[in-house]
């Protein structure tokens, strides 16, 4: 069945994705500081449920950080843009782009879903939830403005054929099974995302221990520290092999 094509964004909305598409780094930090600022003393859920939440969270970031990793490492395209603008040389339409057309954007929401199950508060969900559909809705409209103004009929007919949010499994077991996978690429390319999160969601639920604890005990700290370390430390190697020339796309 034919899926809708978009139409161009109105002219406020381009604006809007315009700013946030070149600021677009800084939205995830600015979140995670909604959520720390919304993270109770008292959970508004029952001690088992927050723990299982906890864990849930961490799965949904993963599998979030997992899609991500398989669209660079099948079929990469380049979304830092042209000038803080966006921007696209070539409509990519292979690997996981040929099952979803925002495919790193769910990835982005995943990750995200997952720090707000780890928060758990209502304030996380509406605000954060919030202000990151309402940034993702304005940058993907003012994209596909874009791409139609650039594409025309090509990106009409992938519009037709391909979901905008939803990915088609069938589709990704599909590209994993006949396209190749690189890893390096992964590595190099979103390592800065992994290790951003993943600090996120240790500082979020050291941080929620200590408030619905004893504060910051030595062992709080210690474990803080201890795993803080680690993930520094393995993006130290990733930045030294990427700068000696050690690591590189090609094997």
């Amino acid at each position: 069945m034919a899926k809708p094509v978009p139409s161009p964004a109105p002219g406020w909305v381009i604006a809007c994705g315009d700013f946030l598409f070149k600021y677009r780094n800084y939205l995830f930090p600015a979140i995670f500081v909604v959520l720390v600022a919304t993270a109770g003393r008292e959970s508004w859920t029952s001690e088992p449920v927050d723990n299982a939440l906890d864990i849930a969270g961490v799965v949904v970031a993963a599998l979030g950080q997992a899609l991500r990793a398989l669209v660079i490492g099948l079929a990469y395209i380049k979304r830092g843009g042209l000038n803080k603008k966006v921007y696209a040389s070539d409509l990519v339409t292979t690997g996981i782009f040929a099952s979803c057309r925002n495919p790193l954007y769910v990835g982005n929401a995943m990750i995200l879903a997952g720090l707000m199950l780890i928060c758990n508060t209502p304030w996380a969900y509406l605000i954060a939830g919030g202000f990151f559909v309402f940034a993702y809705w304005c940058i993907v409209r003012t994209e596909e403005t874009f791409l139609l103004k650039k594409f025309g009929e090509e990106y009409v007919e992938y519009c037709r054929n391909v979901n905008r949010w939803v990915p088609d499994l069938g589709r990704i077991v599909e590209a994993t099974r006949t396209m190749s996978f690189n890893w390096r690429r992964v590595v190099m390319k979103d390592y800065s995302t992994i290790v951003t999160w993943v600090l996120g969601a240790i500082a979020l639920e050291t941080y929620e221990e200590a408030l619905r604890g004893a504060g910051l005990t030595q062992g709080l700290v210690i474990g803080f520290a201890v795993q803080v370390g680690f993930v520094l430390c393995c993006s130290a190697t990733v930045r030294w092999l990427k700068k000696s020339g050690r690591l590189t796309e090609t094997a």
